[in-house]
């Protein structure tokens, strides 16, 4: 793999190898409070954009593990330079 290579994660909805780092890192109880229902959104391989369930768990990850989760994103690829923390989109119902 490249610097520049994107890393590609089997599942597009958890937080793939970062995401078992960073669980390792805080612990498995405040993994699953705050990123059991995160995903990668996109992956440029410079920007890994996270998407959380609302604005306040966003905003609190933001400035908690923010640079925790970009440091564990920069272990799997050196060329990832900012991880974005982003509000799902609501599904739609019926």
């Amino acid at each position: 793999m490249t610097d520049t290579a994107a890393v590609q994660f089997e599942q597009p909805h958890a937080l793939g190898p970062a995401g078992d780092r960073l669980r390792e890192r805080i612990g498995d109880v405040m993994f699953r409070a705050w990123f059991r229902d995160a995903w990668i959104e996109s992956n440029t391989g410079a920007t890994v954009r996270v998407a959380i369930a609302g604005r306040f768990a966003r905003d609190w990850i933001a400035n908690h593990y923010g640079d925790a989760l970009l440091d564990c994103f920069r272990r799997e690829s050196p060329s990832c330079e900012r991880v974005e923390i982003v509000v799902r989109p609501a599904r739609a119902t019926a």
